[in-house]
């Protein structure tokens, strides 16, 4: 049952409907606090990885720093450090505190594509916020030869983040000017 609502929240979430955000997250702590959500004592790392991203875009860092630290250990052997510094820098993104960021993001072992996609797309972001235009113009060159070299990227992904590669040069471009 609590998987088909956070399915539905998603969904809506994904056409637009921000509304759904809360529910999302209340919804995750619910089946966190009652355990539902560990299967064999263990949470997934994609599980962690959405549950940090929607208390990030709820801006509820404070919660989202404890909720890393405590259930990071429920997560695999195998997958527990990728997903605890991965979610630990783009909490220290989201809180304005890119070099810290940066260096968590350096120690991100590349042995998923999805962390190693995310984790281009949040260096992009640093370099843009930080207004580092030289850094951002090499890693938009290289985050666009990436993504024209990797077989493993979908067509969905590829257009999604070749997009972002395109309209953040058209962004700093136009900056320059």
């Amino acid at each position: 049952m609590y998987q088909h609502v956070l399915n539905y929240c998603i969904k809506k979430i994904n056409l637009g409907n921000l509304s759904y955000q809360q529910t999302l997250f209340d919804t995750y702590k619910t089946i966190l606090n009652n355990r539902v959500i560990l299967v064999d004592d263990y949470l997934s790392q994609w599980d962690f990885k959405n549950i940090c991203t929607i208390s990030f875009r709820l801006k509820e860092f404070k919660w989202a720093g404890e909720f890393i630290e405590k259930y990071h250990q429920f997560i695999k052997g195998t997958e527990r450090d990728n997903a605890f510094v991965y979610n630990k820098a783009y909490l220290h993104f989201h809180q304005g505190e890119f070099n810290k960021s940066l260096n968590l993001l350096q120690k991100v072992n590349f042995t998923d594509l999805y962390y190693q996609i995310d984790t281009r797309a949040i260096i992009l972001k640093i370099y843009y916020e930080m207004d580092d235009h030289e850094a951002l113009r090499y890693h938009l060159q290289a985050f666009k030869n990436f993504l024209g070299r990797n077989k493993l990227v979908s067509a969905y992904q590829r257009t999604i983040y070749s997009n972002l590669v395109k309209f953040t040069g058209k962004l700093i471009n136009n900056q320059t000017r």
